[in-house]
């Protein structure tokens, strides 16, 4: 009988810090948080859609809801997540499809990590 060994995933988020300074100095710190906060809800909803529209092989609603996640990490700076959601835009369509849930796997971690990052972020000055 062969061993199979278990390899422990996880994902390290790269935030710019930069993007939370820049929301903090356009909107002020009450409202930057406000905004910070509800764009991270939307975020882990989007998250939960795409993998939702790969498993009922809807590439539609996976492009869609991959580009609203792209553009709210770029909006907050999750430099990492922004590469793979592109890659996951890149193999919607294709016939791939075990590459494709790999990327969409690596997304959601990235994701998870990202909305972390941004938490564990929140009590530093802006």
């Amino acid at each position: 009988m062969e061993q199979v060994t278990v390899l422990p995933v996880s994902e390290c988020a790269s935030l710019d810090p930069m993007n939370l300074h820049y929301l903090n100095a356009q909107y002020g710190t009450a409202v930057a948080e406000n905004v910070i906060c509800r764009t991270m809800e939307d975020l882990a909803v989007r998250l939960s859609e795409a993998e939702k529209g790969f498993r009922d092989q809807n590439d539609e609603a996976m492009r869609r809801h991959c580009r609203i996640v792209g553009a709210t990490a770029e909006q907050l700076g999750m430099t990492t997540l922004v590469q793979v959601t592109q890659d996951a835009l890149a193999k919607i369509g294709t016939r791939d499809q075990i590459a494709l849930a790999a990327i969409l796997a690596r997304m959601i971690r990235l994701g998870q990590a990202s909305i972390s990052a941004v938490w564990d972020h929140q009590d530093d000055p802006f």
